[in-house]
């Protein structure tokens, strides 16, 4: 059933593909950076990229930034999170939509987390400075909101 559910997800991923293609929407959307010590959560999803990226997504009506990116941080990798840093904004058109998405940091206690099976294949602590290679374009631009020297 998951592997069914999972197909659903890749299929439904791609129509919205298509929709952003034909319409270019302008969205929004939150990123947060699971920060502990000097470790970062990555997370790879089970549709769109194959690559390390960090918990989020969109904002639903209604809910503030700050919600979202709890939100978000608590459906993907089952995380509580209970104060947020805002960190600004990064501007990407790279999937057919004009998108905002707003940057997140917050400080984690413990190494321990629960993935969402159905959307996150994978989650896992990589050293803030060293970052695998398969990970997104769009992720040093977010670590450079957190901490301004290159990555």
């Amino acid at each position: 059933m998951k592997g069914l559910k999972k197909s659903f997800l890749r299929l439904a991923y791609t129509l919205l593909k298509g929709y952003w293609f034909l319409f270019r929407p302008q969205t929004t959307g939150v990123r947060c950076l699971l920060i502990k010590g000097d470790e970062i959560l990555l997370i790879k999803h089970s549709y769109g990229s194959d690559y390390w990226t960090v918990p989020g997504g969109g904002v639903k009506t209604n809910e503030s930034l700050s919600e979202a990116a709890k939100r978000e941080t608590l459906e993907e990798v089952g995380i509580e999170v209970q104060n947020t840093n805002k960190l600004g904004p990064i501007f990407y058109d790279g999937e057919y939509k004009r998108d905002t998405i707003w940057v997140f940091q917050t400080n984690i206690e413990t190494s321990e987390f629960n993935i969402d099976e159905l959307e996150i294949i994978n989650a896992k602590w990589f050293p803030v400075d060293k970052l695998p290679e398969n990970s997104s374009k769009l992720l040093k631009k977010y670590l450079t909101l957190y901490h301004p020297k290159p990555f």
